[in-house]
């Protein structure tokens, strides 16, 4: 397989894990991008790999960013437990310290 055709690959992964969600998988397919670019043995080819890699991460940043402010909003959004659904927080502190 080429640096071309492995630099696809990841790229190809890393796509399908930030849209999914999956932050692990993404990372695999960083490390996995990370491998294809550094296969590259030609100067010139290196370079384009190099700024297509620049051009997934600038786009994995965003698409993971929007996610978190969509998720961040949800919640925002939610309302607050019953009183009954709420843990009760003691009245005083269990320990004692004495010197």
């Amino acid at each position: 397989m080429s640096a071309r055709e492995a630099f696809e690959a990841a790229a190809a992964r890393l796509r399908r894990a930030v849209a999914a969600g999956a932050y692990a998988e993404a990372q695999a397919g960083l490390d996995q991008l990370r491998r294809a670019l550094e296969s590259a043995q030609d100067r010139a080819e290196r370079a384009v790999l190099a700024r297509r890699a620049l051009e997934a991460l600038a786009w994995a940043r965003k698409v993971t960013l929007a996610a978190r402010a969509q998720d961040a909003g949800r919640l925002a959004r939610l309302r607050p437990l019953p009183a009954g659904y709420r843990a009760v927080a003691p009245s005083r502190h269990g320990w004692r310290l004495e010197a």
